[in-house]
């Protein structure tokens, strides 16, 4: 025993106590993590290297069987698709009490892009097209091909709207969106 009744002690017989073992075993702990740390960035090295030398060592011998070419006319490489607005296939409104009510059904007809924060405006008009209100609603995110549903409580009117106008707001934020092996993600199916 060292120090005290209940703990029972493995070098003491080497004249160590058992501070000294706590501590041996700390120093193990750290060096066996040491040595695991190396081993990782030395297989991360080795996956990494190129064989280039052993390609360069060897000559390369092709022959030429095509006939010389004349310049062909250079051509500009093709053009990123330009990212469309996003597009409201339906709208709806209620009132209730003095509140207008309403849902929208938006549409990103992109392909490849992300529509970041995509913004719309809500404009209730009386018959004289005075404006009696209006609000403005920005989103998340809508993706790709992707429809997106909202629907919000308005703001307040003082007498029935006669027409109630939606528009998209510009959106300068899209976000290149590369899409997945859909084998892979279709997993479940």
């Amino acid at each position: 025993m060292c120090g005290s009744k209940t703990r029972l002690c493995v070098f003491r017989w080497h004249g160590f106590g058992c501070a000294t073992f706590l501590f041996r075993r700390k120093i193990m702990k750290r060096a066996i993590m040491l040595v695991l740390a190396l081993l990782i960035v030395l297989m991360l090295a080795a996956c990494g290297s190129s064989t280039s030398s052993e390609s360069s060592s060897t000559p390369a011998t092709t022959q030429n069987t095509e006939a010389p070419k004349t310049a062909a006319p250079k051509t500009d490489p093709p053009k990123e698709e330009s990212a469309l607005p996003i597009e409201i296939k339906e709208f709806g409104y209620s009132l209730s009490g003095d509140y207008l009510y309403y849902s929208i059904h938006l549409y990103n007809p992109n392909e490849s892009y992300i529509v970041k924060l995509p913004s719309f405006r809500i404009t209730a008009r009386d018959a004289s097209g005075v404006p009696l209100g209006t609000e403005e609603q920005t989103l998340m995110e809508i993706y790709p091909l992707h429809d997106s549903w909202h629907a919000f409580m308005g703001f307040s009117v003082e007498e029935e709207p006669a027409t109630v106008d939606v528009e998209v707001l510009p959106t300068k934020d899209y976000k290149r969106h590369h899409r997945r092996n859909t084998k892979s993600s279709n997993r479940l199916k």
